[in-house]
């Protein structure tokens, strides 16, 4: 669906700057709606198998996705600010991207905590885990910028410059392909036989 949209609706049948606007939503579409929930799977398996834990608050987890995915369809004409677009679409992403701020944190915080002790512990986990942990942080970093750069008195000097889409890559590379490669390391390891050595050493994951 979204091959079809890009490849051949957006540049064959919408002209102008509506064309614009459509691409800013569907770029946003592709990363919050599709890559996104994928790299949840993988942060949420990985993680807790990695490190032998529990969710921090099953609860924040579902608090979590609601607003997510009702936020994040309209952020895409952040990019946009400034532009001959409509005034109100930029008004709306903008109020969009200030509340996506909310299932971020929720989001950020969940992985960065558990219960059976603090993120420090964690941290000393196996490799894998270093992974996660790692791409759970530039995940928060990424969005906070997303957020915040939709500001009209950042985006002012910034307007059309590579730091407007610098988040998007720095969530697409930094979070989700690094979750990636440490559930790739994880599988690995386990396929290899090693998994005795990855359980042994996990216990410092929740230790203290």
């Amino acid at each position: 669906m979204n091959l079809v949209l890009g490849s051949v609706i957006l540049p064959y049948t919408i002209s102008g700057i509506n064309s614009a606007a459509f691409h800013g939503l569907y770029i946003h579409y592709i990363v919050g709606l599709w890559i996104t929930p994928a790299g949840y799977v993988l942060i949420y398996y990985f993680l807790r198998s990695a490190c032998r834990i529990r969710l921090y608050a099953h609860k924040l987890s579902l608090v979590g996705s609601g607003p997510f995915a009702l936020f994040y369809p309209f952020v895409g004409i952040h990019h946009y600010l400034y532009s001959p677009i409509a005034d109100w679409s930029q008004t709306l992403a903008i109020v969009t991207s200030m509340l996506l701020i909310i299932p971020v944190v929720d989001r950020a915080g969940e992985l960065l905590r558990h219960r059976e002790g603090p993120v420090g512990t964690a941290s000393q986990a196996i490799f894998p885990a270093k992974f996660l942990i790692m791409g759970s942080i530039m995940y928060l970093l990424g969005c906070f910028q997303g957020s915040v750069e939709a500001l009209r008195s950042i985006q002012q000097p910034t307007h059309f410059s590579d730091f407007v889409i610098s988040h998007s890559h720095l969530t697409v590379f930094g979070t989700f392909v690094v979750w990636a490669m440490g559930g790739l390391i994880f599988c690995l390891a386990a396929a290899m036989g090693t998994r005795a050595v990855v359980r042994s050493r996990s216990v410092n994951c929740h230790s203290g």
